[in-house]
């Protein structure tokens, strides 16, 4: 029996309606990137976890609610846990990530569990790429079609020791309580993992940046408002992709384009494309970005407005727009007094006041502001 552990729900279910790939699908549903890992692994550190996604779910967004219990979360990880606990019943098990911080870290967590099976090593494999020849703008597995999924499965690569030790060590340093042991991966290439050094330096990145206590993120989000792209290639494509899709003359995909682009206001669609267009690798859904401005704009001095057109609420014709704190903030210009107090989690570390790491981009490490 085959398993195949993918990074989300639209890989999986593509994987399901194959006719090629056989087996068992685990979708590994997490945003390792944000939020608290106690601990590498075990009940206490799933309910944690738990509670955080749930908590994001409920904030205030413009999408549309999800509607899941936190206790259903807990519930999908035990399942999670159930198969990795009896992994000696399938013959072959193949992971499917890509080259972004969001994968990675993932692909991290089952390494180390999968760390705990070298004798099974040989029924183990990976497909991992950054990019596709048939795809102008790779986000991820999920802008391949079964075909194109279906001819990397027959390209997948056995996993080895080497790369099983690495995923622990990478997982063990992102749920220390301390950055101490990233800082140690920060300075190594990481070959056996290619994608993974540079994932590390992302994540890194989120922790508050030493010149104005911002993460990389929050100020891709500013910069985006302060200074939007007059030209999003990405939009135009996908707006392109849709019309074709429902059978549309092309000329409508770039009059849409073009209403978009026309416009002064930064709605989420075109912010979130935006972010998309000057991230190295994209990482970030839709349900993160809402969670940033949702932080940003509730503020006690707010870093950025939101223009709800009307309505008493967040709707996706809500706009945007960065405020003069926000402006102050991205050149660094904050009094101490000004800024808020941190309190929230990058794996294992709790950022406090008291316990405040932060990115040093000139030594590429994170160090301890006393």
């Amino acid at each position: 029996m085959q398993l195949h552990i993918t990074n989300g729900d639209s890989v999986g279910d593509m994987l399901s309606e194959s006719q090629q790939v056989q087996g068992e699908i685990l979708c590994w549903r997490d945003v390792l990137h944000d939020g608290p890992i106690i601990a590498a692994e075990g009940q206490a550190y799933l309910k944690a976890r738990a509670s955080f996604i749930y908590e994001t779910m409920c904030l205030p967004s413009p999408l549309a609610a999800i509607e899941i219990s936190e206790q259903q979360i807990i519930e999908g990880f035990a399942q999670r846990q159930a198969i990795l606990d009896n992994l000696n019943q399938y013959n072959e098990i193949v992971l499917w990530f890509e080259h972004d911080l969001y994968d990675q870290l993932q692909l991290a967590e089952c390494l180390y569990h999968l760390a705990k099976h070298q004798d099974q090593v040989k029924q183990f494999y990976l497909i991992c790429i950054g990019e596709h020849d048939d795809v102008d703008y790779f986000h991820g597995l999920g802008n391949l079609s079964i075909s194109q999924l279906e001819v990397l499965y027959l390209q997948r690569q056995r996993l080895s020791i080497e790369q099983l030790d690495l995923g622990k060590t990478v997982w063990q340093a992102i749920a220390a309580n301390t950055p101490e042991p990233l800082n140690q991966l920060l300075s190594k290439p990481l070959t056996s993992l290619p994608f993974m050094a540079n994932a590390l330096t992302r994540f890194a990145q989120e922790y508050p940046w030493l010149d104005n206590g911002l993460s990389f993120t929050q100020t891709l989000i500013l910069q985006s408002l302060a200074e939007p792209k007059t030209e999003l290639p990405i939009l135009l494509s996908n707006l392109r992709q849709q019309a074709q899709y429902q059978g549309e003359d092309l000329s409508l995909a770039e009059q849409r384009y073009q209403q978009i682009m026309d416009k002064n206001e930064i709605k989420l669609g075109r912010l979130f494309i935006n972010l998309q267009s000057i991230e190295e690798a994209p990482f970030l859904g839709d349900i993160w970005l809402t969670k940033e401005l949702h932080y940003l704009s509730t503020l006690s001095l707010a870093y950025l407005n939101i223009d709800y057109q009307g309505s008493e609420s967040w709707d996706m014709q809500a706009s945007y727009q960065i405020s003069e704190a926000g402006l102050k903030a991205l050149q660094g210009a904050l009094a101490p007094e000004e800024k808020p107090k941190p309190n929230f989690w990058r794996g294992g570390v709790h950022i406090t006041a008291e316990n405040y790491w932060c990115w040093d981009k000139h030594k590429r490490q994170l160090v301890k502001q006393h």
